[in-house]
């Protein structure tokens, strides 16, 4: 076992990512209550090195590694975050495009750089955020008739998992296409909401259902497609 240490002066440190060749990556700061972190890389040796920020920024936190691609956030006013994207292999730092939303949170990454998360903007529908390794941004609707609708995996093939949901209804299951399109996922007997957490290549699905009776038991869900 080996012990990661935060950068120097700080006290508390995280890892959120780790690459196929063994590299760590997550985040540091002065201390675990501290508004402000720091993105970092541990290499082999296990010396904490800071990834470079966005400029005026005043931190970063990195929540997650695909392939050569890290996913978390920036920000210049403590509280207020925005997206970035870090291309590892040439330890690069972008600011993804959030023109006309307020941006909640990044979720995932897939190996060809994109990335998907959430937004807010004025109007009464709540899309997923997906940018491409351009930076290239498109919203992927909820099903018809519903109104949020939330990212929470993606496949090297650009396919999105996730729930969504409407005002009077509760999540669904659902899948978009690289295109964008959506498609529900069936349920399964007996529970009340299913949420589908990660997709493979094959366009595999997992996830959970689960109940909100008295019971409130969990279970673990496979999807095949086809």
């Amino acid at each position: 076992m080996a012990v990661l240490e935060p950068l120097p002066g700080n006290t508390f440190a995280v890892l959120t990512g780790l690459t196929d060749d063994g590299v760590a990556y997550g985040y540091s700061s002065p201390r675990r209550t501290s508004p402000v972190s720091t993105a970092v890389r541990w290499g082999l040796d296990g010396v904490p090195v800071a990834l470079p920020i966005p400029p005026g920024a005043l931190g970063t936190s990195l929540h997650g590694v695909a392939g050569r691609t890290a996913f978390g956030s920036a920000t210049d006013t403590p509280g207020l975050d925005y997206p970035v994207r870090w291309d590892l292999t040439n330890t690069t730092v972008t600011v993804l495009d959030t023109t006309g939303f307020r941006f909640t949170s990044l979720q995932a990454a897939n190996r060809r750089g994109e990335v998907i998360g959430g937004g807010l903007d004025n109007s009464s529908i709540i899309p997923v955020l997906r940018w491409n390794r351009s930076g290239h941004r498109d919203s992927l609707a909820p099903l018809p008739g519903q109104t949020q609708a939330a990212g929470y995996a993606i496949n090297d093939s650009g396919t999105v998992v996730g729930t969504s949901s409407g005002y009077r209804s509760g999540d669904r299951p659902v899948r978009w296409s690289a295109d964008g399109a959506v498609t529900e996922l069936p349920t399964a007997p007996g529970t009340t909401f299913d949420i589908p957490h990660a997709i493979n290549e094959r366009g595999t699905i997992a996830g959970r259902g689960s109940t909100d009776d008295d019971n409130h038991w969990t279970r673990a869900l496979i999807w095949v497609t086809t």
